[in-house]
């Protein structure tokens, strides 16, 4: 790709169009006795050159005179370092605090654009909460910046971009769930925090504190476990013994 360079190109930067006359069109051939062809003004040339040049530069390669391949590779490369949704990954930190990291990517679409989860991840500090409660984890853009919040507010299907938000409020992206332990405590345990992107498998194993009972009617022969769980997931249980 290369701007002219014959000894009869104009400036280096686009220059200024001419007024248009009438409503802009297509070419046309100027059959003979009919009217004229149409005059390619190098207001033409400007655009078409303008247009392709922009993506070669808008993915960092040089104009090279020598490479006729140019737009080709510009957007194979822009189309890659296009940031997809839920390129993220919500993990609890401490008992006290979650953070929300780039995960194969970096994009998340909050209020229907697409913003980057920062490098060094997106960190909440659990405060004002109520202990044995479920809360979800949304994402929202407070003054420019990527914040967490945590609300008992459900959540809902956008119908203008089918991005998870919170009911009502399409400004908060829906990231993960957790379990409140306390009023600035969360659980760490597994299946007590979930990511609604990249999913993974958790598995839980509680052993029984009696061997045996004579009772005849049912009795705990175990532990309990909060085991949280999407409502579009599913949870595989098994016993032995």
């Amino acid at each position: 790709m290369q701007l002219i360079a014959n000894g009869t190109q104009g400036p280096a930067t686009v220059p200024t169009k001419q007024t248009p006359i009438g409503t802009p069109g297509y070419a046309n051939s100027g059959p003979p006795g009919t009217f004229s062809a149409t005059d390619a003004d190098p207001d033409i040339f400007n655009t078409v050159l303008a247009e392709i040049a922009n993506v070669v530069l808008s993915a960092g390669l040089t104009l090279d005179p020598t490479n006729n391949a140019q737009l080709l590779a510009a957007i194979k490369a822009v189309r890659g370092a296009v940031p997809q949704h839920g390129q993220c990954l919500l993990s609890a930190t401490s008992t006290t605090g979650l953070t929300l990291n780039p995960f194969n990517g970096n994009g998340l679409i909050i209020n229907g654009a697409i913003q980057s989860v920062p490098s060094g991840g997106v960190a909440y500090t659990a405060s004002g909460l109520s202990a044995s409660t479920l809360y979800y984890v949304y994402a929202e853009m407070v003054s420019g910046t990527m914040t967490l919040i945590l609300s008992t507010t459900g959540h809902a299907t956008s119908s203008a971009n089918g991005v998870e938000i919170m009911s009502g409020d399409a400004t908060k992206t829906l990231v993960g769930m957790v379990y409140a332990t306390g009023a600035t405590t969360v659980s760490v345990q597994p299946g007590q925090i979930l990511n609604w992107f990249n999913r993974r498998m958790v598995s839980i194993e509680l052993a029984a504190v009696l061997n045996s009972t004579s009772s005849a009617t049912l009795v705990q022969v175990g532990p309990t476990e909060t085991v949280l769980a999407w409502a579009n997931g599913y949870a595989q249980m098994s016993a032995a013994g």
